[in-house]
């Protein structure tokens, strides 16, 4: 999902050069029907809790959440875990040495 139609074009395009089976939508989550997806990502949206209440309706069970981070990751993690439950790997960002890609899975609400 995404609400740029410049960067839905340019996603639809790589899809196309890599021959794989993704959906990519033009549009923002708020005025999305409710589906069920195996991966959601985000860059640079909202904070993990706002990003977990955003994606917790399209999830299923062994949905993977991928949320690039920054600097502030650890705070994060420990407010989202006051309303959530999860696990959660992290790998270093390769373009920012503060910044980590977080890798979500089990994502249950308090």
């Amino acid at each position: 999902m995404e609400s740029d139609l410049r960067k839905t074009l340019f996603l639809k395009e790589v899809k196309r050069h890599l021959s794989i089976n993704v959906n990519i939508v033009n549009k923002r989550i708020e005025n999305t029907e409710h589906c069920l997806y195996d991966v959601i990502t985000a860059r640079a949206l909202a904070s993990l809790d706002l990003l977990f209440k955003y994606s917790s309706s399209f999830t299923k069970k062994e949905t993977k959440l991928i949320f690039l981070k920054g600097a502030s990751y650890k705070e994060e993690i420990e407010k989202a875990q006051q309303n959530w439950n999860f696990d959660f790997e992290t790998e270093q960002s390769l373009t920012n040495k503060e910044s980590v890609i977080l890798i979500i899975s089990n994502l249950v609400k308090k």
